[in-house]
């Protein structure tokens, strides 16, 4: 009995400390990273990239950034990004256009609205991410 309430009392004070928020230890040390430009991030593959992403309902507009590494220093793909969606009227292709500033944008009606799915295609070095879109309101 002891056994078990010492082996409870241990599950519960590491559900406390480890929540959702918290970065995560896999054996790397924690990565904590930051959006450079205010967005939110996805991950690409093992820790081989990131997508930021900064969406704005209002203009109807996505605003995506690529890094590779832990680094998080400026990637290029190896072709425009893609935004898959599916909207209330159905799927959607969305091809981003380069910023020129490092950065793509995607422009359409429906970023204006919620899609009930999204998620990239980002070719890079020979392999191709999918990550979902990430937002928060």
């Amino acid at each position: 009995m002891i056994r078990f309430f010492s082996l409870f009392t241990l599950c519960a004070a590491l559900t406390a400390c480890g929540g959702a928020d918290q970065p995560k230890d896999d054996g790397h040390g924690a990565h904590a990273h930051s959006a450079k430009h205010g967005g939110e991030l996805a991950e690409l593959g093992d820790h081989e990239g990131f997508l930021e992403s900064k969406l704005n309902h209002d203009a109807g507009t996505l605003h995506i950034w690529i890094y590779k590494g832990e680094a998080m220093t400026a990637a290029k793909p190896d072709s425009a990004p893609v935004l898959n969606l599916k909207g209330k009227d159905g799927p959607v292709k969305l091809t981003a256009t380069d910023a020129g500033d490092g950065s793509w944008l995607f422009t359409s009606e429906i970023l204006k609205g919620e899609p009930e799915a999204a998620r990239f295609r980002i070719a890079m070095g020979g392999k191709t991410y999918t990550p979902g879109l990430a937002h928060k309101h």
